[in-house]
């Protein structure tokens, strides 16, 4: 019998006496379930504050003034395309533009609004859709007029193709 298989067999026991009771101590489920939405304030109390507060506010976590945030709430519910759910149409769309705004995780906003990935998910894709049905409306190509440049002959020969 080879000398060095009993050395290695000794230092694979001995790893095993010391790695078997680590791995069964965090196979166990643990026993102390902790929450992690523990903020005081809900999503939508967290929306009604930054758009009651200060105007910057708005500003800092939308990108957009207040006014010009309801009207994209009015606009998305009169055209049903949102509705009100157990999360209303504002914090839906405060959740989809904080997250462009800020370029923030899942993880991010699950903190800021208090709610699931899941639901954070979803909801900022029923925003987006619903986006996106309003940009044939609101979001065109000019019509008549090539830009400025293009008029210009000494520009003609780059914008050929």
């Amino acid at each position: 019998m080879d000398p060095n298989y009993r050395r290695r067999s000794q230092n694979e026991d001995e790893f095993m006496l010391f790695v078997l009771p680590t791995i069964e101590d965090s196979s166990k489920p643990s026993s102390s379930k902790k929450p992690i939405h523990t903020s005081k304030l809900s999503g939508a109390e967290r929306v009604q504050e930054i758009l009651t507060g200060h105007e910057s506010l708005s500003k800092r976590n939308f990108r957009m003034e207040v006014g010009v945030f309801q009207a994209l709430v009015n606009k998305l519910h009169e055209k049903q395309l949102l509705d009100d759910s157990r999360i209303s149409v504002e914090e839906k769309v405060a959740i989809f533009l904080y997250a462009l705004a800020k370029n923030a995780s899942n993880e991010t906003l699950q903190y800021e609004f208090q709610h699931s990935g899941e639901t954070i998910s979803r909801h900022f894709g029923a925003v987006l859709d619903a986006i996106t049905q309003l940009t044939c409306v609101y979001i065109r190509p000019p019509l008549l007029h090539p830009h400025q440049i293009l008029r210009k002959p000494k520009f003609h020969p780059f914008f050929q193709v």
